[in-house]
């Protein structure tokens, strides 16, 4: 049998020790890791507050807290008589011909006269200030009818820039999403830029997660995430929310920041059905589960 050597089975144990150390030192340096509050807030991916376009009464309120309206439909209407009024105005003026009328028969009048007296010019019927005076009341009509045909293009500027202001008398939702606070009242007299409705859409999801440096570069763009609710909720539907939930890394900054040195990462939380509430507490799995 060989036999070993004191020194070299000392400088085994030292090696065997060595390791094990580095092991367990590895090994509190990821548990450590793995307790780094990677937590951040779930809100909704869209949320507004409404104001009034302009001074006046709320003739009508069409939605409820609590309703989904679609994008593009009417939640509520102010008073729009005065300026229905206006428009009516202006689509009259746009409509008017009678002055463009009016005035290429004029052109057709003193056309004919300019004509007639260089004919009588001709035959030495007419004087040379009576051609001039002839001509310029020809050209004065022509200028006449072209100023009429130019009010008629203001006009149709003026008739669209009275739709667009009785457009404004109806408010309408600015994407789909879910009516979450209601401020004001049917009659309500209202105040330029006045809180009227808050509007959220939660069919998606935002978490927003400062993470620490050491994770900077090691997750990626596009690419799915198990993400942590902190909170003890219910869903929806009244079942426990899940214990973890797939989000997908939208963003990631390309800067750390200085005093914290963490990093902004925006997780994306697809959420058709409306289940998962908006504004629980979310942290990051790190390491993440292995598939």
């Amino acid at each position: 049998m060989k036999k070993i050597r004191p020194h070299a089975a000392l400088l085994a144990l030292v090696a065997i020790a060595i390791a094990a150390g580095f092991s367990i030192a590895q090994e509190n340096k990821i548990q450590k890791f793995a307790d780094v509050q990677l937590e951040g807030n779930v809100i909704p991916h869209h949320q507004v507050v409404i104001t009034s376009p302009l001074e006046g009464k709320l003739e009508n309120l069409l939605v409820q807290e609590g309703d989904v309206v679609q994008q593009g439909a009417i939640i509520a209407k102010m008073d729009d008589k005065l300026q229905a009024v206006s428009l009516r105005r202006a689509q009259f003026i746009a409509k008017n011909r009678s002055k463009l009328k009016k005035s290429k028969l004029a052109v057709t009048e003193y056309q004919i006269r300019y004509e007639q007296v260089i004919q009588a010019k001709n035959l030495n019927a007419a004087k040379e200030w009576e051609v001039r005076e002839k001509k310029a009341q020809f050209e004065q009509a022509k200028l006449q009818a072209q100023e009429a045909l130019d009010e008629i293009e203001i006009a149709k500027i003026d008739l669209k820039l009275e739709e667009e202001k009785l457009k404004r008398y109806t408010i309408r939702a600015p994407f789909r999403g879910r009516i979450f606070r209601i401020g004001v009242e049917k009659g309500q007299t209202l105040k330029p830029n006045q809180d009227l409705i808050v509007l959220y859409a939660i069919d998606q999801l935002k978490a927003e997660i400062n993470l620490p440096g050491q994770l900077f570069g090691l997750l990626k763009e596009g690419q799915s995430y198990w993400l942590k609710p902190t909170d003890t909720l219910n869903n929806a539907d009244g079942k426990p929310m899940p214990k973890r939930i797939k989000a997908i890394l939208k963003t990631a900054d390309r800067q750390l920041d200085g005093g914290s040195f963490t990093y902004r990462c925006l997780f994306m939380i697809q959420n058709t059905d409306e289940k998962l509430p908006a504004g629980f507490s979310i942290r990051l799995i790190w390491p993440q589960p292995k598939p």
